[in-house]
């Protein structure tokens, strides 16, 4: 029988506390922009108040993963539109500033 290190241990507490916002976006590797983006889709992890505070759980965080890794048809038709607009906008922008036509 092998004794788990005290680090280990530590490490394995730490990933089960909640993460504030910009936390869950360093993890999950999302701009803040886009995590807000999601939330406002309904398509962002569940969250935990504690006063002023948005927290999300390591569990939320699991289940969001795993929905985002099987998106429904929905779900791909709203990311190209999302897209879409970008680059559109994108354009834009560029020709606003001088930039190709």
């Amino acid at each position: 029988m092998t004794i788990p290190s005290k680090s280990s241990a530590l490490e394995a507490r730490a990933d089960d506390l909640p993460r504030t916002i910009p936390e869950f976006c360093r993890r999950n590797r999302i701009s803040i922009t886009t995590y807000f983006k999601l939330r406002q889709l309904g398509k962002g992890p569940r969250e935990m108040r504690a006063l002023s505070k948005v927290l999300i759980t390591a569990e939320a965080e699991r289940d969001w993963r795993r929905d985002r890794e099987t998106p429904d048809k929905r779900d791909t038709a709203t990311i190209e539109r999302l897209h879409a607009r970008g680059r559109k906008a994108g354009r834009r922008s560029a020709v606003k500033r001088g930039g190709r036509k």
